[in-house]
Parts: structure tokens; C-alpha cells; sequence
């Protein structure tokens, strides 16, 4: 199904899209599972592009209804295996389902894109305090602004989030051709 179709089950067909998620938990949970028996990890990472810049795809009513027990089914898992981190990577503004997903498991958040998204990785360390670990959060678009750009973007997250704790820092989304390497 197309993304159109799976935001058209929320209310034409709910049962079938729980049936449907549902399925997915248990699929992530045997095969992580089965590569566990293997592998000892410190973090697992669930990728979630649910959220554009305006917001998120569905509201955190449906997120908790819809993803949310799958969250608490997998982190449940995972942490069965001592994997304490578990990290929501994904796109745009995800500011109203933080609460949600921190309610079913999630303890880190690595979003792209924080800049264009209005995602202040700063604010959300003064709302959320260490409950919420953080990746990335460093506009990528100032590496191709001058040297003044880039240091003032830098000083304007990284101390204080690394003063903190809980916080590794990187830019939020690939660098591009249009960054020079000096």
C-alpha cells in the first residue's frame, strides 16, 4: 500500500492497519531476535519517516494508537537483549509525538532536517531533560556559509548540549556538493 493508503486505513479500515503493524512488530522483533543470538549491540535504531516540516503525518492520538504498543512490543524486546538505547531516527518536525514515543520506549531522538523543521534540539534538552538523548541537530546548511556561519551555529548548540550530557554532535542531514572542503 502507498502512504495515501495507510493514512486512509486510520479511519476506513483500523482494524486491518492494527492487524498490520501489528504483523510488523512481530516481524522486527523475530528478526532482530535472530541476529541477537549473534551480535551484543549498545543501540538499536527505529526509522520512522512520519513527519514532514509542517508536522507529523498523523496525529499523536493515532501514533499512539497505531505505533506506539508496536514501540513498547519492540523496546521491550530489545531491552530483553540489554540494548539500553533506543534511537527514533527520522524527518521533520516530529515535536508532537516526542512524548509518545519517549512513553513507549524511545530514549533518543536523531531527526534530519532539524533547521527547516523547526526542531531546536536546545529547547527540547530544557522540555524533555536527559529522558531524551540526541543525535545530529546541527544544520547542515551552514557548511556552505562562512567560517562566522558555521562557528556561530556550532556555539549555539553543541556546548550546551554537550555541557548536559546525552547528546552526540553531527550535522543533521548529508553533506552536499555545495560545501567546500576548506
Amino acid at each position: 500500500p502507498t502512504l495515501r493508503d495507510l493514512l486512509r486505513m486510520i479511519y476506513l479500515d483500523p482494524g486491518l492497519l492494527e492487524e498490520m503493524t501489528e504483523f510488523m512488530a512481530d516481524f522486527s522483533i523475530e528478526t532482530t531476535d535472530r541476529a541477537l543470538r549473534d551480535l551484543e549491540l549498545d543501540y538499536a535504531i527505529i526509522s520512522e519517516p512520519i513527519a514532514d516540516n509542517r508536522g507529523p503525518l498523523i496525529s499523536p492520538m493515532h501514533f499512539g494508537r497505531f505505533l506506539a504498543p508496536c514501540y513498547k512490543r519492540i523496546v521491550k524486546a530489545l531491552r530483553s537483549r540489554s540494548i539500553g538505547v533506543i534511537i527514533l531516527s527520522t524527518y521533520g518536525n516530529v515535536n508532537k509525538l516526542i512524548s509518545v514515543s519517549l512513553d513507549a520506549g524511545v530514549n533518543c531522538l536523531w531527526c534530519r532536517g532539524t533547521k527547516l523543521a523547526g526542531v531546536d534540539y536546545v529547547a527540547l534538552r530544557e522540555i524533555y531533560g536527559h529522558a531524551l538523548s540526541l543525535i545530529g541537530g546541527i544544520d547542515v546548511g551552514c557548511l556552505a556559509q562562512d567560517a562566522v556561519a558555521i562557528e556561530a551555529e556550532v556555539m549555539s548548540r553543541v556546548p550546551p548540549l554537550l555541557a548536559s550530557g546525552g547528546y552526540v554532535p553531527m550535522v543533521d542531514n548529508r553533506v552536499r556538493d555545495n560545501v567546500p572542503f576548506v
